[in-house]
């Protein structure tokens, strides 16, 4: 195991073992350590490309089941979007282009990819992929 699966093992709260976790911490700590070491790690094109390459390993093109989920990119500023939305840039397996609409969150979230989970279950935007 490398050191960088390693660390999202001490990252991923909800799926590492007991082990990695401390009970001594109060909600509102987790939550600051969430948006602003949890987050950028997660989101951090080191963490999303071992991740993508981890999973690529796994897919068989052969099989129409098999799938493997877009990778984070960025926010693309040069997509045209409406008034306080933010246009986020995911890419797929082969490359293929995702365009993720959303409405603009609080900057705190700018360590997501998607930003805010909670806003998203509410109001998730709309996505775009260009065909040619």
């Amino acid at each position: 195991m490398n050191w960088l699966n390693s660390s999202l093992l001490l990252v991923a709260g909800n799926i590492c073992s007991d082990f990695f976790k401390t009970r001594e911490v109060c909600g509102k700590c987790n939550s600051t350590m969430g948006l602003y070491v949890d987050g950028p790690f997660i989101k951090s094109f080191m963490s999303k490309n071992e991740e993508n390459q981890a999973m690529a390993k796994f897919v068989d093109i052969k099989d129409p089941k098999s799938w493997m989920p877009f990778g984070y990119v960025g926010v693309n500023q040069s997509f045209p979007f409406g008034e306080g939305e933010v246009c986020e840039l995911w890419m797929g397996p082969f490359g293929e282009l995702l365009y993720h609409i959303h409405d603009a969150d609080d900057p705190r979230y700018d360590t997501y990819a998607g930003g805010n989970p909670i806003a998203r279950k509410k109001n998730p935007g709309r996505a775009l992929m260009p065909f040619s």
